[in-house]
């Protein structure tokens, strides 16, 4: 049986070579060290080298730091170790093949998610910048308009999603669609993700809406303001509107999760701490039968000033259950899958 390793990762492991490097060396001097793991016995750290232009990049393993310098094994994961030139980026990556890794006994992961047969959406991207979609039932997932995959900013050691915004509504933003009804959420549900925020907004932003014409009694929208975190929504008695005059966190990565439980309380956590009082309870459905799709980031095109949003995601995860009637702790990483 293969040695048990832990994986390491940091949200800003992010540098560079300081000097170039041959095939054939394990010792390798980095930038700024500091924002990458430190590896004890029975640990290691994921980076990846790539260069697009000249179609190469290899995975190393960090088994050691002191300082800026790294030990490291060189060509994991079945690629060729390379020469690589001063300044070359060096990433602190979840590899595409983690998971397979983790199943086979190589490592740590996040545990089963016990809940995954209730999940209808669940969106990851993998340290290559790909948007992974690994809901149970595959949904069809587009980027619309100039949104990219930014592997400096990231999260869990992974590349992130960069949504520019936009003063127009549904411009840029990030679609996902399934069958009629999959997102409606009549009765318990969660949505969470992982945000990043540059900085102060004063629009309606949107986490996520449906983007069903208003009034239209399949709407909903759950948004943050410079001053308020809220969801609005048409269907009846699921509405009317409700928020809390408190600011999301700009400049960091924090974890927003909005949840109805079965006494329908509705409950917007920031970081794992309940944000007010539970409204409700909220009988009716939020959205209707024929809903067949979510924007992430989307304006919704009715609301005025309500442009598209700007900021960065990592990963999105939407459950027909409850996970929180109480403050919790956030993820620590990236969100498991089934069994």
């Amino acid at each position: 049986m293969a040695e048990c390793r832990n994986f390491l990762f940091t949200n800003e492991g992010v540098t560079k070579l300081s000097s170039g490097i041959n095939a054939g060396v394990t010792s390798i001097s980095v930038s700024d060290g500091s924002v990458l793991p430190d590896p004890e016995t029975n640990q290691i750290a994921t980076i990846v080298l790539r260069d697009d232009d000249a179609g190469k990049y290899e995975i190393m393993n960090i088994t050691a730091r002191s300082g800026n310098t790294l030990i490291v094994e060189r060509g994991a994961e079945g690629t060729t170790a390379a020469a690589w030139a001063a300044n070359t980026p060096v990433v602190n990556s979840v590899t595409a093949a983690f998971f397979d890794r983790v199943r086979d006994g190589e490592g740590e992961v996040p545990p089963p998610d016990p809940d995954y047969g209730d999940v209808v959406l669940l969106l990851q991207i993998d340290a290559f910048g790909n948007m992974a979609d690994n809901s149970l039932v595959a949904q069809s997932v587009d980027v619309i308009g100039t949104g990219v995959i930014d592997t400096e900013q990231t999260l869990f050691g992974r590349p992130t999603f960069n949504n520019p915004g936009s003063v127009t509504q549904l411009q840029n933003y990030v679609e996902a669609t399934g069958p009629a009804g999959t997102y409606q959420f009549a009765g318990e549900f969660t949505l969470e993700g992982w945000f990043y925020i540059d900085s102060q907004k004063n629009n309606f932003n949107d986490f996520f809406t449906n983007d069903i014409q208003f009034p239209n009694a399949q709407y909903y929208q759950i948004y943050y303001t410079a001053i308020a975190l809220g969801i609005n929504t048409s269907s009846s008695p699921a509405g009317p509107a409700f928020s809390y005059n408190v600011a999301p966190p700009y400049g960091e990565w924090f974890h927003y999760a909005i949840t109805r439980d079965a006494s329908h309380m509705t409950r917007i956590f920031i970081n794992g701490v309940s944000q007010g009082t539970p409204d409700g309870p909220r009988l009716g459905a939020l959205g209707g039968p024929d809903v067949t799709l979510v924007r992430i980031g989307a304006g919704n095109s009715t609301e005025g000033d309500n442009g598209d949003s700007d900021f960065h995601f990592g990963e999105i995860r939407m459950t027909k259950k409850c996970r929180y009637t109480a403050d919790f702790d956030p993820p620590t990483g990236p969100f498991g899958v089934g069994e």
